[in-house]
């Protein structure tokens, strides 16, 4: 969400830019920005010059809401009305990229499990490590290694802890999620995990 909003508002920003650069004040242009046309009524651009007829200018986003095209045909219609050209200017969406590192998932796993957390392990005699799930948030790179900060589930069965759910050969067992978030040093070339701080909340399970 934050990517959008940031985004979009540069995009936005740039699209006016422009405007301003096609239609200079040295030229005797007027550029003015959140114009009220009428009552209740604003568009994002106005461009005036005397002897010249006025143009207003509405920046959407793709795709076009319904709310949007409503007020889209009542600055058009505003337009003929008060004899003004009317342009609107579409914008893209823009696609926040994701970031996947294949062999993450098996690597932060093998992490765990050689260097079992201490908030996991506390909590029975014996703590199987069965799957996890990550979410990359930033990767930063330099030559071989790499810094990610990530946050995810591991999937954990517990044995003889007192969160017990299930006996099993006398053996008490339970299954379960926990959140984590960390930052990990990768290597990349090796395709492992260096060293991982990461935090896990077993409070919440």
């Amino acid at each position: 969400m934050q990517f959008n909003t940031y985004f979009l508002r540069a995009l936005h920003d740039a699209k006016i830019a422009d405007i301003r650069k096609k239609y200079p004040s040295r030229k005797g242009f007027s550029v003015r920005q959140h114009v009220e046309i009428d009552k209740g009524l604003e568009t994002d651009v106005l461009v005036k010059k005397k002897g010249a007829k006025t143009t207003i200018f509405e920046i959407v986003t793709l795709p076009i809401l319904p709310d949007k095209q409503d007020k889209i045909e009542k600055l058009r219609q505003r337009a003929i009305a008060k004899d003004y050209d009317f342009r609107l200017i579409a914008i893209a969406k823009p696609i926040e990229p994701s970031v996947e590192i294949e062999w993450l998932n098996e690597a932060l796993l093998d992490y765990f499990i050689e260097n079992q957390p201490n908030t996991i392990d506390s909590l029975a005699k014996n703590a199987e490590y069965e799957d996890l799930e990550t979410d990359i948030q930033s990767l930063s790179i330099t030559d071989e290694k790499s810094s990610a900060y990530v946050n995810g589930s591991v999937f954990v069965n517990l044995k003889s802890g007192h969160h017990a759910e299930i006996k099993d050969d006398d053996e008490e067992i339970s299954s379960h999620s926990f959140p984590f978030q960390g930052k990990l040093l990768l290597n990349l070339q090796q395709k492992k995990i260096e060293d991982a701080q990461v935090i896990i909340d077993t409070l919440s399970c």
